[in-house]
């Protein structure tokens, strides 16, 4: 049997695969071929043993010891990274979120302001606190009484309205609902005392009046304005009439009148 026949049969040779006339081809050849014989001693030779010379067999001293130390380095840096990236989700979320203020009778009311209604040269209508906001061509038509949500002692908040004219027992009502929110972060750390008593606001609009808002004669109705501390008061706006003035049980009424 020729060499590279052989060295092509020995891995199945070695592990007893081939037939018993083969095995004593092969047998017979390893006896006289010694470089065959060298190549089949390496095969079957312990791991150890078949490595080249000057690779050591055993790891060097402290091996474990420092392959130990360099996994608990790397598990320590992700486990910091993660800390951090974990920290900083934290931070961005209590500074989005926003959470709803509960009613404070003392910051939040409203406020009942005479307002003149001007007319344009064009004829368009606007409501103001006093004349000499608008230019001399602008004619004042009358005076009116204009409510508005106002609050004081507040810090980085946001303040929003949902308002919605109904019928109820065949009266023309209209239904305000006012909150204010805060962001998380604000809601745990602000600290109000630190706030000056000038940081406050007011408002007004199609929210409180609706269509009437900014008209030159808005017929009198009356109106009612709650206090509703839910995160998102948008969401009214998706309701029925009867469910919207439903809301008023979670309410607290800051004013009514006719207006």
């Amino acid at each position: 049997m020729k060499c590279y026949i052989v060295k092509e049969l020995l891995p199945a040779f070695i592990d007893g695969l081939t037939c018993k006339k083969t095995n004593a081809d092969i047998t017979a050849h390893l006896e006289e071929c010694s470089h065959c014989r060298r190549i089949h001693a390496q095969m079957t030779a312990p791991i150890s043993e078949a490595l080249p010379e000057g690779l050591p067999n055993t790891p060097p001293p402290n091996f474990l010891q420092k392959l130990r130390g360099r996994i608990f380095r790397r598990n320590v840096t992700a486990a910091v990274l993660s800390l951090v990236v974990a920290l900083v989700a934290v931070l961005i979320f209590a500074h989005q979120w926003r959470v709803p203020i509960t009613f404070d009778a003392n910051r939040m009311f409203v406020e009942i302001r005479d307002e003149v209604v001007v007319q344009s040269p064009t004829g368009e209508i606007s409501w103001a606190g006093t004349a000499w906001l608008f230019p001399p061509e602008y004619t004042v038509l009358h005076t009116r009484e204009t409510a508005y949500f106002a609050w004081q002692n507040f810090g980085n908040t946001g303040t929003n309205a949902r308002g919605r004219d109904l019928y109820r027992d065949g009266e023309r009502v209209r239904v305000v609902f006012i909150h204010k929110t805060e962001t998380l972060w604000d809601s745990l750390f602000f600290n109000i005392e630190a706030v000056n008593w000038s940081n406050g606001g007011s408002f007004t609009g199609t929210s409180i009046y609706g269509d009437d808002f900014q008209t030159a004669h808005p017929t009198p109705k009356r109106i009612e304005i709650y206090y509703l501390p839910v995160r998102n008061i948008v969401r009214l706006g998706n309701l029925s009439d009867e469910s919207f003035d439903a809301q008023r049980a979670n309410a607290t009424r800051i004013w009514a009148g006719t207006n």
